[in-house]
């Protein structure tokens, strides 16, 4: 029915007929109305509130669409390749998706509405991105320049004949590169200032001192030419015209008529180029400039000075004037003073302070910079050669676009430039050097040390052309190079004679086998060579390594690693396979080293891939590869769905698929499994399986890595008899200290300790049974960095003869070298109690236990203080040093004989032990 206001005495229309005129109702008429009137406030009321709810969710959607875009941008910025490669094209790509998801959300007219914001919002997008693109790719250059810069300046130093000629070959290198103009003028400013002073120092000790002298001041004389010449603006006055030509000057401004803040250049005088530029350094860093011209002119600041004088374009003859303009302007406003005035009465310090300023209070930041002494020197000579001539002025060399490390005027009154301080520091610390050929003379033993061969010391302290701080530097080097060597190979040959010294858990040790893996390697290039039968040879060095000292080498980690993330799918699949292979039976040896880790991960995907799904090792390193793409990290969310629901992944683990995938403890109460260790073991692994199937897109692998995870050889969960009974518990000790225990250790050593800690701490005699390991988060955290402690329980009887449980309140932290030398100690009771172990075997073995706990074999004192001076005196001391070892190692045979024996046995009674065990169970 269609509501309409009536009247008295008139029929109302309901649109389905008409109902009796209204001839005497006057208040039911008002009544009606008054209702249609409600209706309609309420109906449009409604539809306000509609419209305001839509238009707020919109708001909402919008800044949310703002902040994915943003997050996205930072995440993919960490994945940027170092030339940039499409990044903006990328973002872009991911604001089209976004911003679709986003319009689907909102009714047609309000997509109309906001349009120009989407398009405001794309602009920024792609401004941002460019931006970071840019900075990237010219950051990928400018690290190229300087590595190639540092490769060639040393040759430069030792021939400065080259220097041209290096320069050249730089300035090509670099305007090959893709970065804009500016910035290569910007590089190779750098560069040949870094090569200038190589080539400087190099006549200086080569004895060329003129040379070095000439070559300076011509130098010198190029870096103080004015700009381009002189000042266009002729009729402004003559003092004007000096000063304008003393700002413009490289060790102030630097700029010319056409030079954009930064260095780069525009094209036509038609209006300031209005270009906003990224400052990268000082207080204002972050922030964009527009400064642009002879006077480094700020679009605003232009603005108000062709306002006031009336000027149409930028010109070179107007930003001349507007110079002056706002010279005067700005010095009266700091000093109430006449600038034309103090120019001509020369008080150049109050003028330098005038129009510098202070902080970001400037007209030009480059006064700021310089000393008045160098300030008034630069007018004086302006003043001498005169205004407009193209004359050449000496500042301090400091600019806002000064190479770091630039060498200034220390006395700007000396007039003498940048180039030629360095020439005359160089002569003097030449002059220290008695001739050339004292140099030459150096230079050849020095390679002959670097290159390993035998320099006799004997020979230095004999040389009569070498000064005594060259003998001392090559006596230091020779001392140095033969203690590495003397270090090399003592590990060498405790590899051979006494390989259980070394304690995986020494950093000593460490070092040990990480720098003699760098140095049997670093010819070959190790397990990353191209060669089939070197990386065979080297990867069964690894192997050994890793199996008796329980150390993979830092060199080995860093090949594999850069085999994995190579193009190169033949160099991944050696990597892949070498991973494999060492993560198999030794990754626990993997992962305790840093960056182990994701490699031991690689590993066991690519044995899954391989050995559980037959997949052929090339199509296995293709799957490994594709999930290390741009494009497989972006599919996250996508596998995010995949995963979730009622019909997602994750919904197919039910208890008994849990159950299954752990096997032989899960839910069995003989090994002390209670129903929490189910729930948090499934909460677990559901979470493992979440983060691989992310990572991977994989779900059976996922399953598989998960299931590694927990109950793995590394895994969190695992069966401890830390107090003689079994038990399920997380990060049970035997994993823990998994190291120690295959290298001789004992989970009993452990529990030994912990109860000997715990009788402390309360008092009474605590035995092994009493006691329990618990891990709370921050003992987890402590265990994953690889420095395991644990919250002990105690049970205690107390005096009513009740059980009573205790914790301790401090971390139980288990003490290897304690372990051992109570190991010592009770089989030097034990020798004491058998007639057959004679007194040499006793200090044998103390001595071999001593080399363990102590780390690396000490070397005598004279085998590094006073190294053998030549061949048959090092061999003497090599003789001797192997007389020591070998009375050293002597009882260790006899020991090592017993000990192996008794391994034999106990690992044969194990054996019956566990075949007893499986037929009792049959």
């Amino acid at each position: 029915m269609k509501l309409q206001k009536v009247n008295a005495g008139r029929r109302l229309d309901t649109g389905a007929g008409t109902m009796p005129r209204i001839s005497n109702s006057p208040m039911l008429a008002q009544g009606i109305n008054r209702a249609v009137d409600a209706v309609a406030d309420f109906s449009t009321l409604y539809e306000k509130q509609q419209a305001k709810l839509m238009g707020f969710k919109a708001q909402q959607g919008f800044v949310k669409l703002g902040n994915n875009l943003n997050m996205s941008m930072l995440q993919a910025e960490q994945t940027m390749p170092s030339d940039g490669g499409k990044f903006a094209d990328e973002r872009l790509a991911d604001f089209g998706e976004q911003s679709k998801k986003f319009l689907d959300t909102l009714p047609p007219a309000m997509q109309a509405a906001y349009a120009p914001k989407l398009e405001a919002l794309r602009g920024d997008v792609a401004e941002k991105a460019s931006r970071k693109q840019f900075a990237r790719r010219n950051q990928f250059y400018i690290d190229g320049i300087s590595d190639m810069a540092d490769r060639l300046k040393n040759g430069v130093l030792q021939n400065p004949d080259s220097y041209e000629e290096t320069e050249s070959l730089l300035a090509s290198s670099i305007n090959q590169t893709g970065l804009p103009d500016w910035k290569k003028s910007e590089a190779l400013k750098n560069v040949r200032k870094v090569l200038r002073g190589q080539a400087l120092q190099g006549l200086a000790l080569a004895g060329r001192v003129e040379d070095a002298r000439t070559l300076a001041k011509q130098w010198d004389a190029e870096d103080t030419t004015i700009g381009n010449g002189s000042v266009t603006a002729t009729e402004l006055p003559g003092e004007a015209q000096r000063l304008l030509s003393v700002i413009s000057a490289p060790g102030i401004e630097g700029a010319d008529y056409n030079t954009l803040y930064g260095g780069g250049s525009f094209d036509g005088y038609g209006d300031h180029p209005r270009k906003s530029i990224p400052i990268d350094s000082g207080r204002n860093a972050g922030k964009t400039s527009s400064a642009a011209g002879r006077y480094q002119f700020l679009a605003g600041t232009w603005d108000e000075a062709a306002k006031a004088l009336g000027l149409k374009d930028f010109s070179p003859e107007n930003q001349d004037r507007a110079a002056w303009w706002l010279a005067q302007r700005d010095y009266k406003a700091r000093t109430g003073g006449d600038l034309l005035a103090d120019l001509e009465a020369g008080a150049y310090d109050k003028v330098r302070a005038g129009l510098g300023g202070s902080g970001n209070d400037t007209t030009w930041e480059g006064l700021q910079k310089i000393s008045d002494a160098s300030f008034a020197n630069a007018m004086n000579a302006a003043s001498a050669v005169g205004a407009g001539d193209g004359g050449q002025i000496v500042t301090d060399g400091v600019g806002l676009h000064k190479a770091e490390g630039a060498p200034v005027l220390a006395d700007p009154a000396s007039g003498m430039g940048q180039w030629g301080q360095l020439t005359e520091k160089a002569i003097s610390a030449a002059d220290s050097q008695k001739t050339k050929e004292g140099l030459t003379r150096f230079n050849a033993l020095d390679l002959k040390v670097a290159n390993g061969d035998v320099v006799s010391l004997e020979d230095i302290n004999a040389d009569k052309v070498m000064t005594e701080n060259q003998k001392a530097t090559l006596i230091r080097r020779v001392k140095a190079d033969t203690k590495k060597q003397i270090a090399l190979n003592a590990t060498a040959e405790r590899l051979k004679t006494n390989p259980e010294s070394f304690n995986p858990f020494l950093s000593e040790d460490q070092k040990a086998i990480d720098d003699l893996y760098k140095y049997q390697t670093k010819a070959s290039g190790g397990m990353s060579s191209s060669d089939e039968e070197t990386r065979k040879a080297s990867m069964a060095f690894v192997l050994s390594l890793a199996d008796q000292q329980g150390i993979v080498p830092k060199g080995a980690i860093a090949e594999m690693r850069q085999m994995l993330v190579s193009d190169d799918a033949s160099k991944v699949r050696n990597g892949l396979e070498i991973a494999a292979f060492i993560a198999k039976d030794h990754a626990v040896e993997l992962k305790a080293r840093d960056g182990g880790s994701p490699l031991a991960q690689a590993g066991r995907e690519y044995d899954y891939y391989v050995n559980h799904l037959g997949m052929t090792p090339e199509k296995a390193t293709a799957r490994y590869m594709q999930r290390l793409t741009p494009e497989f990290q972006r599919e996250r969310d996508r596998r995010e769905k995949l995963l979730n629901g009622k019909t997602g992944y994750l919904a197919t683990l039910g208890k008994k698929e849990v159950a299954s995938a752990f096997g032989g403890f899960f839910g069995n109460p003989d090994v002390g499994f209670t129903e929490g260790q189910r729930l948090s073991i499934e909460s677990d692994y559901k979470d493992a399986v979440t983060e691989h199937f992310l990572d991977t897109g994989d779900w059976e692998l996922s399953q598989y890595l998960a299931k590694q995870d927990l109950v793995g050889p590394t895994g969190l969960y695992g069966v401890t008899e830390i107090n003689g009974s079994k038990a399920v518990m997380r990060f049970p000790p035997e994993k823990v200290y998994a190291q120690f225990i295959a290298h001789g250790g004992s989970i009993e050593e452990v529990a030994e300790q912990a109860a000997s800690d715990a009788s402390e701490v309360f008092g009474t005699d605590i035995k092994r049974e009493d006691i329990g390991f618990v891990v709370d988060s921050e003992a987890e955290a402590e265990i994953r960095a690889g420095k395991p402690k644990y919250r002990l329980v105690v049970r205690l009887k107390g005096k009513d003869g009740q059980d009573y449980i205790q914790t301790t309140p401090a971390y139980f932290q288990f003490d290897e070298k304690a372990a051992l030398e109570k190991r010592r100690q009770n089989r030097r009771e034990a020798l004491k109690e058998d007639p057959q172990e004679n007194e040499d075997d006793l200090i044998g073995r103390e001595k071999s236990l001593d080399r363990y706990l102590d780390g690396p074999i000490a070397l005598p004192t004279e085998a590094i203080e006073d190294l053998p001076s030549g061949p048959a005196e090092r061999g003497a001391s090599r003789n001797r040093h192997e007389r020591r070892q070998k009375q050293l190692d002597r009882a260790d045979a006899k020991r090592l004989e017993k000990e192996a024996k008794r391994l034999e046995e106990d690992e044969k009674r194990a054996r019956l032990l566990s075949e007893y065990e499986q037929r009792r169970k049959q």
